[in-house]
């Protein structure tokens, strides 16, 4: 009796300790629709499905601020693509003029035609990100984006993985002394038990009011398998030559789940 009584306390406990990352990666991997032997549209069902139309509205609720960042950052870069963008060069580090950031305001013998960045930061929260990216720079108006973010939950019995990486082609159409403004498209892919592949764009920009500090703020947003995966960031920096060292706050949303906190970064430029 007493075995049996102990059996049926543990199965509601054991029903809903599913971490975040488990319900990810089951909604990545989920389709919402099918078609039958004769045609017709079938709804599929699954355990997840309840789950998945119930976060939905909370998911549109929780990246409010990110659509606002996004459209805020598309008019001030692909609303403005056409024209003639004034030739910039790369300063050899941002603040090395006093009052210029990352692009030089004029041309001159200590301009750079490109650069790479190398960079690394870790997200704090119950489930920890540690993300490696670079970017580099071909010429100051192109930028190839790389970034890989490791996931990681600790469960009872098991640790939980999930591996996100990204590969962006950039368009800094706003490159002045001060802020410079971007764009890209690219593809993201999703390892461990999903393994897909999809379609990606990003919006951001840097702004640097005064030595030594600067403010970035990215919007990246992933469509994979009918689900989406969007990271806003925000991160203040404190730049120390050609090192910047930054504080932030990083919000992801997984196909629903959502994974939010501080994070702590450094980056270095070659």
């Amino acid at each position: 009796m007493k075995k049996a009584l102990f059996i049926l306390l543990l199965i509601p406990f054991t029903s809903f300790s599913q971490g975040k990352l488990k319900t990810a990666k089951q909604n990545l991997n989920q389709k919402s629709t099918s078609k039958s032997s004769t045609g017709k549209r079938v709804v599929k069902t699954s355990s997840t499905s309840t789950s998945k139309n119930n976060y939905s509205s909370s998911f549109s609720d929780d990246i409010g601020l990110s659509s606002f960042l996004a459209e805020v950052l598309f008019f001030g870069t692909v609303g403005v693509v056409a024209g003639v963008a004034e030739e910039r060069d790369l300063n050899p580090y941002p603040y090395f003029y006093d009052n210029e950031g990352e692009y030089a305001a004029e041309l001159s013998d200590t301009g750079k035609k490109q650069s790479f960045k190398l960079g690394t930061n870790y997200l704090f929260n119950n489930v920890g990100g540690l993300e490696v990216n670079a970017v580099y720079k071909p010429i100051p108006i192109l930028g190839i984006d790389v970034s890989y973010i490791h996931f990681s939950e600790k469960n009872r019995t098991y640790t939980d993985v999930l591996d996100v990486s990204s590969v962006m082609l950039n368009y800094y159409r706003i490159r002045e002394k001060n802020i410079s403004l971007w764009w890209g498209l690219g593809a993201t892919y999703v390892g461990n038990e999903v393994r897909k592949m999809g379609f990606a764009y990003n919006l951001g920009m840097e702004i640097y009011p005064v030595k030594p500090i600067s403010f970035h703020a990215s919007w990246k947003e992933s469509f994979i398998n009918e689900s989406e995966i969007g990271v806003l960031k925000t991160q203040l920096k404190y730049h120390v030559k050609k090192n910047a060292f930054f504080v932030g706050y990083h919000h992801y949303q997984i196909a629903g789940e959502d994974i939010s906190g501080p994070a702590i970064g450094v980056e270095i430029l070659f």
